[in-house]
């Protein structure tokens, strides 16, 4: 096995730090829920792939 990416599948899980809590975005992190559409404190995200290969939180 290689240095890197997690092979194995992550899954999405709410997070209670106070950065998680504050924002407007869902309470997980984008990675972990690629593809994924969760509920924010302002309406619903979708967590979508951008140009430089991570995952964000964008507004649907």
């Amino acid at each position: 096995m290689g240095v890197g990416r997690r092979t194995s599948k992550m899954k999405c899980i709410k997070m209670t730090t106070k950065k998680y809590l504050t924002r407007k975005s869902p309470p997980y992190p984008a990675g972990q829920c690629q593809h994924k559409i969760r509920k924010g404190k302002d309406g619903m995200y979708k967590s979508v792939l951008d140009v430089i290969g991570r995952f964000r939180w964008v507004k649907v």
